[in-house]
């Protein structure tokens, strides 16, 4: 019996969607703190932790709400 690959799954990358999403929310409120210049796109579950570009996942963050939600 072979142990789990303990490498991360394949993330879903699509810079399409993520452009796309970037010019359709371009403007948009934080979703945390409303602010709204210097908006980001955050993803909630990390790429990292094999978070992928679905809408789903992804949250408009101000700078500091974003730093904030990395721990910064």
């Amino acid at each position: 019996m072979s142990l789990p690959d303990p490498r991360p799954a394949r993330r879903v990358k699509d810079p399409a969607l993520l452009k796309r999403l970037h010019l359709e929310l371009e403007g948009e409120p934080c979703e945390r703190c409303e602010a709204r210049p210097g908006v980001q796109l955050h993803h909630k579950i990390f790429r990292s932790q094999r978070g992928d570009d679905t809408r789903d996942n992804l949250a408009w963050l101000c700078g500091p709400c974003h730093d904030s939600a990395h721990g910064l």
